[in-house]
Parts: C-alpha cells; sequence; structure tokens
C-alpha cells in the first residue's frame, strides 16, 4: 500500500486515489487508517492535488515564514 501511495502520488494518478483510500480505510492495520482518516478531511485539496500540474504550496510555505 504505502508503494501504490507513492507511485500514484508521483504519477498524478487521480483515478487511483479513491480506490486506495477506502482500501487504508479497511485495511485494519490503525496506523494506515489514521492517514486514511488525515487525508480524508481534506479530500478535495489532495484529489486537486493528483488532477493539476500545478500548485500554491510554494508561495503558502514562504508566506508561512512570516
Amino acid at each position: 500500500m504505502v508503494q501504490r501511495f507513492g507511485t500514484m502520488i508521483k504519477e498524478q494518478r487521480s483515478e487511483a486515489f479513491d480506490p486506495w483510500l477506502d482500501e487504508a480505510e479497511k485495511c485494519q492495520i490503525k496506523d494506515f487508517e489514521n492517514f486514511a482518516t488525515g487525508i480524508r478531511s481534506d479530500y478535495n485539496a489532495i484529489k486537486a492535488a493528483l488532477e493539476h500540474p500545478w500548485s500554491n504550496g510554494q508561495v503558502e510555505a514562504q508566506v508561512d515564514q512570516w
């Protein structure tokens, strides 16, 4: 599951996100379940990051440092 998550993020495979998230939430490994719960709470932002080639992350990182 860890390798699939890394590949999904790296390759921006948004179609794999929902099935992976569903599996992680039900896998009965507490760390994965907690991770999935955290991801679910910010679902729209993460899904958008997988669907779009750009991000404002660099800007936000600079703004947060002030």
